[in-house]
């Protein structure tokens, strides 16, 4: 076959092109092809500036719809975000009810209309150096859609105590001024309907918490810091709430039956005198009845121990009681023996179920000295009417109560009634308090009952389980986490005087680790009284029964200091651990300011039980005790701190140098 050169129109000579006519090739000329040489263009200069002109208008279409549209249009989304936040800002600050719950309801619709923008641009999710970004971004914003439905579903029923928080319908509206009583009241009477909300809302609470639990705050960073640290606090608080919701729910019916609704409750009310320390925090002093019903605190009338209505279960006086004050019997206001006070609380009923003519209780709750200065400087003093005409402040209370109780000539009746007139005017006070004063007396309460300072036992047992739980019930537990080692130092003041207001009490612990055979405890307990003598009406020399507890198992191998009733070890199966106890009697008290304070101490030595984890240790604070100073010695391991609670500690050892010591309260 031959090839013959074809001509172009201009006369060049171009390369022969061959069609198949019938089964012979035949040579065309390349000027009858497309003079586009195809879709995009030939080989020329022209066709390749519309193959890339093309291309360039396809990216640009693309760039436009993918990109542009969606991150303009997230801009602008934004801005209007950040607008109806600042507003919300406003309207929680300025306690607006109706303008919050329509921000919220703005900014709920806004978060949705992003939706498409943010679909648009999830294509970001596969590209390297901005997926991470992307991929937190998404998740925060799908946690900030959840939450917002959630919070539309539980505001309708916070509506009814939104007064509680100060919040007031609208702008033109003044707040309403609501006392404490008032502000409980409130929140009683709408947890009905409040529960039920949080229980539908919380599956959504629940998804926004795993969503953003996948925001990683340092991917955003380009968000700025301040956006970094609320993600943060946002991540926190969403973890909080999403743990405790349940038990919350669970503990809200508990919570409901202890203030007496739907049916009354009645609970004996114990003062006891911290300056005359005992086991369960001091010698009770007077006994009261406190009442509630839909969360209404009925009168409070308290009486003299003394007058307690007789009971006819009188066992015999332990020797101890015997020998300090010279009993043959046993009397309820001698009743509190043990630190446990489940096992205490045991001990009074069996005097009350003995008493002809007292009224039924659901619980006991004992109340000791020193929260009830507390509350005296939370409300800035109290005045006591005649026949007492007195002016009691944090500065004098203990005296004036103490002279108003046994030197001041009045009778029997009189002597203990004026707690009852305190105690009205107290919670009177707490009750019609107001704003941050509340608060604060809220506050107080509850460091109070976390330092045993009050005391809470429950008959139903639902509701004890959950004092025990917060460790407001006063118990000692049967396990130790991790089976560590426990530790408890227990006064009982002999003497019948209040040298407990002045003495200062420290703890040392030094443990010898022994891998042949048992590890060696052995602790040292200081007093310290820097009073000075006043005659014998509150300070003399100190008499004092002294227990030690220790793991269950423990062995005594020794005691310094006592002087009397020496007990080697008492494996206490209720109170899950054994004791070592002695009577000690510091002789000397302080006769002027230029002697030194007087200081005594007492030591124990005893064997641990193989097996116990010597990194883990829980120190349970005596009831009634302010604080104490705890020191801690393992191997080269050395820790020193103020015992205020329960205290669970983590002795992690020596690293780099340096000792790590993780302390946490109980419970």
């Amino acid at each position: 076959m031959a090839r013959t050169a074809v001509l172009s129109p201009r006369g060049r000579a171009v390369a022969p092109r061959f069609e198949q006519t019938g089964g012979v090739p035949v040579a065309t000329p390349r000027s009858r092809r497309s003079r586009w040489g195809g879709p995009f263009g030939g080989g020329g200069a022209a066709g390749r500036r519309w193959r890339w002109g093309i291309l360039g208008l396809v990216a640009t279409a693309i760039g436009y719809w993918f990109l542009a549209v969606p991150v303009v249009g997230l801009r602008a989304d934004a801005c209007v975000f950040e607008r109806n936040l600042a507003a919300l800002k406003y309207d929680v600050r300025g306690k607006h009810w109706s303008g919050m719950v329509g921000e919220l309801a703005k900014m709920s619709r806004d978060l949705r209309a992003m939706r498409p923008s943010m679909n648009q641009l999830h294509y970001l999710a596969w590209i390297p150096g901005i997926r991470g970004s992307y991929a937190s971004s998404w998740h925060l914003y799908l946690a900030a859609n959840e939450a917002l439905r959630a919070v539309d579903v539980v505001l309708p029923a916070l509506k009814r105590i939104a007064p509680v928080f100060g919040f007031r319908a609208s702008s033109r509206i003044a707040p309403v001024a609501m006392t404490g009583q008032q502000k409980i009241q409130a929140v009683v009477t709408a947890l009905p309907t409040i529960m039920p909300a949080l229980r539908q809302a919380y599956p959504r609470l629940e998804m926004a918490n795993r969503q953003l639990a996948q925001v990683d705050p340092a991917e955003l960073r380009g968000l700025g810091p301040q956006l970094n640290r609320a993600v943060r606090r946002l991540k926190a608080v969403s973890n909080t709430v999403v743990q405790h919701l349940p038990a919350i729910e669970r503990e809200i019916p508990i919570v409901a039956q202890v203030l007496g609704i739907p049916a009354p409750t009645r609970y004996l009310l114990f003062f006891q005198n911290s300056g005359e320390l005992r086991p369960a925090g001091g010698f009770m002093t007077a006994y009261a009845y406190l009442a509630l019903h839909d969360g209404r605190l009925g009168a409070i009338h308290a009486h003299d121990i003394y007058a307690m209505p007789n009971s006819r279960y009188h066992p015999p006086a332990p020797p101890l009681f015997a020998d300090a004050f010279g009993l043959d019997r046993s009397y309820l206001r001698d009743a509190n023996t043990s630190p446990d006070i489940p096992l205490t609380v045991a001990h009074i009923q069996r005097f009350y179920a003995a008493m002809r003519n007292v009224p039924p209780v659901q619980g006991m709750i004992f109340i000791d000295t020193w929260f009830v200065d507390r509350l005296i400087a939370e409300v800035g003093g109290i005045n006591l009417p005649p026949p007492y005409d007195l002016r009691i402040t944090p500065q004098n209370a203990n005296l004036d109560m103490e002279y108003l109780s046994e030197k001041a000539g009045f009778s029997g009746a009189q002597r203990k009634a004026f707690l009852g007139l305190m105690l009205r005017e107290l919670v009177g006070r707490a009750l019609r308090a107001r704003g941050r004063a509340f608060l604060q007396l809220v506050k107080t309460v509850r460091q109070a009952l976390n330092q045993k300072l009050i005391i809470l036992y429950f008959n139903a047992p639902q509701a004890e389980r959950l004092a025990a739980h917060y460790d407001w019930a006063g118990t000692i537990p049967a396990r130790i986490p991790r089976q560590g080692n426990y530790l408890q130092v227990v006064d009982e003041n002999l003497g019948g005087h209040k040298d407990n207001y002045f003495i200062h009490e420290a703890v040392r612990t030094t443990v010898v680790q022994n891998r042949a055979g048992r590890d060696i405890a052995t602790t040292v307990i200081t007093w310290t009284n820097p009073a000075l003598a006043d005659g014998g009406w509150l300070v003399v020399p100190y008499k004092a029964f002294i227990r030690v507890y220790a793991p269950m198992g423990s062995q005594y191998l020794g005691m310094q200091g006592e002087n009397g009733f020496l007990t080697p070890g008492v494996n206490n199966r209720i109170e899950h651990k054994t004791w070592f106890g002695g009577h000690i009697t510091i002789p000397d008290v302080r006769q002027s300011l230029r002697q030194p304070p007087v200081t005594y101490h007492m030591t124990v030595r005893y064997a641990l039980p193989a097996g116990v984890n010597l990194h883990t240790w829980l120190i349970q604070k005596q009831p009634g005790v302010p604080s104490q100073a705890e020191s801690i010695r393992v191997g080269r391991v050395h820790y020193a701190f103020t015992l205020t609670r329960d205290t669970l500690l983590q002795l992690r050892g020596i690293r780099g140098g340096k000792i790590r010591v993780t302390r946490q309260n109980w419970r």
